[in-house]
């Protein structure tokens, strides 16, 4: 055991490390193609079976349909005996029927285990989402390379596993058809080759060019969620009627939508191009190759049927290092959109490498020395040499301005930011040493902005499973901030669900109760450290006293930070800290500091005027 109500557990106990990408990093084929073979075997083998059966089923239908196309002129032109001859053509194409039917059947099972596969991407994006830094989530940045991680998925990964057979079908179809073809003729092997390459040239250039594009158009993406997003939610939609915003809304949008179509515009033209340039090459490779046969067969080096097994050796070839070509160049394309999908997955984590972990077991003390903090692209630090000590189970009230740098107190203490100069202590022990996954177990934060998701009202209160959540204490909970009596006479008590837009038998919350609620849910951590965040910002200020006034009696014991925009409701914490300019300006009781006369002075004059009898509003 340590002191100052400090439990270290054993070294090694967590993996902590930082982890940092070089924004210059190279995603090589091989790193990514390891990735998603690892992924396909970890969740659905059946995939990467039924893919590598449709290979040789592929490649043989059409070769033995040639061989057996051959095998009938021959039979007419040298008189085979004919019931043989019926038996081996009925054979053959029997054969290639079943060839058929089995690849239709793998192709079916595959379409279905790709989709698993994409779903297992998203996956991952989704757990890098819910468990990287805050700032990766807040951050511009952050959401522009989530929002080009999602396109990756949607452009490239529900057809990677469908064009990664058939760029196998084609090398193998490739290999069959020029084995054959070299050993007739070299030359004509080699010109469908020479072709062949220099269209997947023309589809090189372009994949680069589109991947460019594509850049741009996740900007232009996640501006138009966030559109169709904002139009859609319920507090959008009362202002958007009310000031009869239609018009606006309608303008940025269609200036959105120009602005993609524009990209897609881009795109198509130089697909067009590179269209044209392979129809080309497979116009000349195909005039040639005809040239080169007739002239064989006039000089009595290939019979009739070795001609037209031939051209149709030459044209199989042609397109299977065509769709070869084409496929490797759409796997290009794909892993230059997957770079995309790894950036995301790769972003900066500030996992501490701590060499010893803590647990809190009581209400601790809390101290920011010398703290500043500037966010990511600003040019002005948020907090500004904070220095200020909080004692165990102390109450304190944090109050300013807006834009006084407030929130960015909350996000330090609460772990989702770290400093950018100075230190915080947590009972002595800096909060880096603490690792952050493991400090986040400790606060229990209610913000200004409620999270209520559509689940029942006791998973809300326990943030947990159905079978995780313990009913009585979420019904203790309930009790203790006053909201027992509404959600016991609900149809399904606690086990209702929130969100009437999304469950039929689900139940809305008034602002109030949606405050109460997020409260019983940070009673629910049963946390030592305590932060309200101006959670009752749009409430009344008789609703917001009667809210803190029962935090009050809740908190005792813990060690409290309180923010509030009215001064007249924290009147019951031990001390108050006024923040200007990111700077603390004044500290002590709500008597000394009223006493001083300073900045809180003067706004709790101009606040509490609204109140006192006899004021009238001058217009």
């Amino acid at each position: 055991m340590l002191d100052n109500g400090l439990r270290e557990q054993p070294a090694g106990w967590e993996r902590g490390r930082v982890r940092l990408m070089d924004r210059e990093k190279k995603y090589t084929v091989r790193e990514m193609l390891q990735f998603f073979l690892s992924k396909v075997w970890e969740n659905n083998r059946k995939l990467l079976i039924f893919s590598l059966i449709q290979i040789p089923v592929l490649v043989l239908s059409p070769y033995i349909n040639l061989v057996i196309q051959k095998m009938i002129i021959r039979g007419i032109t040298q008189q085979y005996i004919f019931s043989r001859f019926l038996l081996t053509v009925v054979t053959g194409y029997a054969l290639i029927l079943l060839i058929q039917a089995l690849s239709e059947w793998l192709e079916g099972r595959s379409e279905w285990y790709n989709r698993v596969l994409v779903n297992t991407l998203l996956k991952c994006v989704d757990e890098k989402t819910l468990n990287t830094d805050y700032k990766n989530v807040e951050s511009a940045e952050g959401q522009q390379k989530r929002q080009k991680a999602l396109n990756s998925i949607y452009d490239g990964g529900q057809q990677l596993i469908k064009v990664s057979v058939s760029c196998m079908v084609n090398l193998c179809g490739f290999i069959l058809y020029g084995i054959t073809i070299f050993s007739y003729q070299k030359v004509l092997f080699l010109i469908t080759a020479a072709t062949a390459a220099a269209g997947y040239f023309f589809n090189d250039r372009l994949n680069k060019y589109e991947q460019k594009q594509k850049d741009r158009m996740a900007d232009e993406d996640r501006k138009i969620k966030y559109l169709e997003r904002e139009a859609a939610a319920t507090r959008a939609g009362r202002e958007i009627r009310l000031y009869r915003m239609q018009n606006l809304l309608y303008g940025i949008y269609d200036k959105t939508i120009c602005s993609r179509l524009a990209l897609e515009k881009n795109i198509c033209r130089g697909r067009s191009i590179a269209g044209s340039s392979v129809h080309v090459l497979s116009l000349m490779r195909n005039i040639f190759s005809y040239v080169f046969l007739i002239v064989m067969v006039h000089n009595g080096q290939i019979k009739v049927e070795d001609f037209l097994f031939l051209t149709g050796m030459v044209t199989g070839l042609s397109v299977w290092i065509s769709n070869f070509m084409s496929d490797l160049s759409k796997l290009h394309r794909f892993f230059m959109f997957f770079c995309c999908f790894f950036e995301y997955l790769d972003m900066p984590e500030t996992e501490d490498a701590a060499e010893s972990h803590y647990i809190l077991n009581t209400a601790p003390s809390v101290r920011f020395e010398n703290v500043s903090f500037c966010y990511d692209g600003s040019a002005h630090e948020a907090l500004k040499n904070i220095n200020l000590t909080i004692h165990p189970g102390e109450k304190i009230a944090l109050v300013g301005r807006n834009g006084s740098g407030k929130t960015t107190f909350v996000k330090l203490i609460t772990g989702l930011y770290r400093p950018t100069q100075g230190r915080i202590l947590v009972n002595g022990v800096d909060i880096t040493k603490y690792g952050s996954k493991e400090y986040f177990k400790y606060p229990a934060a209610v913000f200004q902005d409620v999270l209520l998701l559509p689940v029942s009202i006791a998973q809300n209160v326990s943030s947990a499973t159905e079978k995780k959540t313990d009913g009585n204490k979420v019904a203790e909970c309930l009790k203790k901030v006053g909201l027992w009596e509404r959600v016991e006479a609900l149809p399904d008590g606690a086990g209702t669900s929130i969100n009437t837009q999304v469950k039929m038998n689900a139940t809305d919350l008034s602002a109030g109760e949606q405050q109460r609620l997020m409260i019983a849910k940070s009673i629910y951590k049963d946390s030592s450290l305590l932060v309200l965040d101006e959670p009752t910002a749009a409430l009344d200020p008789i609703s917001e006293n009667n809210i803190y006034q029962q935090y009050n009696g809740l908190s005792a014991g813990k060690t409290s930070v309180f923010i509030s925009h009215r001064l007249a409701s924290t009147n019951f914490c031990d001390k108050i800290v006024l923040l200007d300019s990111g700077k603390i300006e004044e500290e002590g009781s709500h008597d000394s500091l009223m006493k001083k006369e300073g900045l809180y002075y003067t706004m709790y004059k101009e606040q509490s005027k609204y109140y006192r009898k006899g004021y009238a509003c001058k217009i």
